[in-house]
């Protein structure tokens, strides 16, 4: 039998005596109202001293306009009009002799500039541009350009525009850094739409099909839903489909025998050339001669 054991802890003689303010029967706690009352007040008071620091900002702001205006009037006074300023709107219509140009819109590509704008021929106002630096070309020489008819080419029109290679900004005699062995490709194939308000980028053909011509486009009066490219510096022509840009016939001038160290360098640049790729030597080669004088 386990004997009773004493418990491990003994009460502290020691206690604590906390001394608590005494509360007068009739003091009452602050009421929320107050706190408002006090809030709005001191809001107020903020209010009225911003409002007294912003008008002392307008006086002397006022003032120092009128010590400019002091200090100008003698050279203005000293001043006096040769003769009444004659003012009229400008009627911006091209008009000559009396007739004006018409209804036609002029499609005017800018070469080095990069774009190309059309203009309105009757009231002298550009109706719409498009420049390729913005679609990532970053040598966009543009070149020749053909449009589609159009009923109505104030309201819209498609056109198609090629841009030349690279190394034709060398021929002008520019002081720039390009060089022959830096200048971008280029020779691209645009088609671009104009819907009324704004030109759109279509499509870049070149991308599409792997031909880059810069040259030449003009519209197949036949159907007017096909278009042309040549480059006479590829001695290449290549006829496009205007919806689906599948090209319809490829044609690769060939230099005769009156050329025959020229002809050599052509044809093995031409095989070499599409021995890399060989979905271009599907297109049809035509030889032709070509006679001096």
């Amino acid at each position: 039998m386990s004997k009773p054991t004493k418990p491990a802890t003994k009460e502290t003689q020691d206690r604590i005596e906390l001394e608590v303010p005494s509360v007068e029967p009739d003091a009452k706690p602050p009421s929320s109202q107050s706190k408002i009352d006090e809030f709005v007040k001191r809001r107020d008071e903020v209010a009225a001293r911003d409002h007294d620091e912003f008008q002392d900002y307008l006086r002397l702001k006022e003032e120092e306009q009128a010590r400019k205006g002091d200090e100008l009037v003698p050279a203005a006074a000293d001043y006096t009009p040769a003769g009444n300023i004659v003012r009229e709107v400008v009627d911006t219509a091209s008009d000559i002799r009396g007739r004006s140009l018409g209804n036609w819109v002029a499609l005017l590509p800018t070469k080095m500039g990069g774009g190309t704008y059309a203009i309105d021929l009757h009231s002298n106002r550009v109706l719409g541009s498009i420049w390729y630096w913005n679609y990532g070309d970053y040598n966009p020489i543009s070149h020749h350009l053909c449009a589609f008819p159009s009923a109505d080419p104030k309201h819209g029109f498609e056109f198609v525009n090629s841009t030349q290679g690279g190394q034709n900004s060398l021929i002008y005699g520019m002081p720039t850094a390009v060089t022959a062995e830096t200048a971008p490709p280029g020779t691209n194939i645009y088609r671009v739409r104009f819907d009324g308000t704004q030109m759109q980028l279509v499509e870049n053909v070149s991308e599409t099909t792997g031909l880059g011509l810069g040259v030449h486009v003009t519209v197949n009066p036949k159907d007017t839903q096909s278009y042309f490219v040549t480059d006479g510096q590829k001695d290449i022509a290549a006829c496009f489909d205007r919806t689906t840009s599948k090209v319809k016939a490829a044609l690769k001038f060939r230099l005769g025998s009156q050329c025959a160290a020229i002809a050599r360098g052509v044809d093995q640049g031409w095989h070499a050339h599409h021995q890399q790729d060989p979905v271009r030597s599907q297109y049809r080669q035509v030889r032709l001669s070509r006679h001096q004088g």
